[in-house]
């Protein structure tokens, strides 16, 4: 009986080991896919959302990427933040709605609106007041709705700086992407042959 138990228990291992093979094979996939999305993801955000030559972002599918780099809106955006903005038509915003907008100084800002006027200046456009959270002021300009990209639609604090670098640093980031791709489809390949 005892060596009959042995054995079933030997049996029983022999067929455990390929189940182990397997379940490591399948943890090695789900490592290089990660390293293959991050690396897609990289390429994307590099090539799509930033503009190298004129050095500013850009709109994609009516969204652009900011990072902040004061600290006008602490108590909501931290500084290091990035920014999703998403376009807005100027006549859906209201009050307490954070936009970004350009400064005269062709600087991207987002402040909150506290007041709209319509047909400022008697130039038929909207105007809107806006006040960074944390200034004791309201910004001293009127921002005209010509000038508003959009409204704040999403904030990850902490990955505005990495964003930044991705898209001043686009060729290097293409770079080891391309690498990382290429270790991730070997690193297949050597496992897929490893499991025959």
């Amino acid at each position: 009986m005892a060596l009959k138990t042995l054995q079933e228990i030997n049996h029983n291992f022999m067929l455990a080991k390929p189940n182990q093979k397997i379940k490591t094979k399948r943890i090695y996939f789900i490592i290089t896919d990660v390293i293959f999305y991050l690396a897609v993801f990289l390429i994307f955000i590099s090539v799509l959302t930033f503009d190298i030559e004129n050095n500013r972002y850009k709109s994609l599918f009516g969204y652009s990427c900011f990072t902040v780099i004061s600290g006008s809106m602490e108590d909501e955006i931290p500084k290091g933040s990035l920014i999703l903005v998403r376009e807005t038509e100027p006549r859906n915003l209201n009050i307490n709605d954070n936009i970004t907008f350009i400064r005269d100084n062709h600087t991207p800002v987002t402040h909150k609106i506290i007041n709209i006027y319509e047909n400022y200046d008697g130039t038929g456009a909207l105007g809107f007041q806006t006040k960074g959270t944390n200034n004791a002021n309201p910004d001293r300009d009127i921002v005209n709705e010509a000038d508003v990209i959009g409204k704040a639609a999403l904030v990850l604090p902490k990955t505005g700086q990495a964003i930044t670098f991705i898209g001043e640093n686009s060729y290097v980031v293409l770079i080891i992407s391309g690498l990382w791709i290429i270790i991730c489809l070997g690193l297949r390949i050597v496992i897929a042959k490893g499991g025959e």
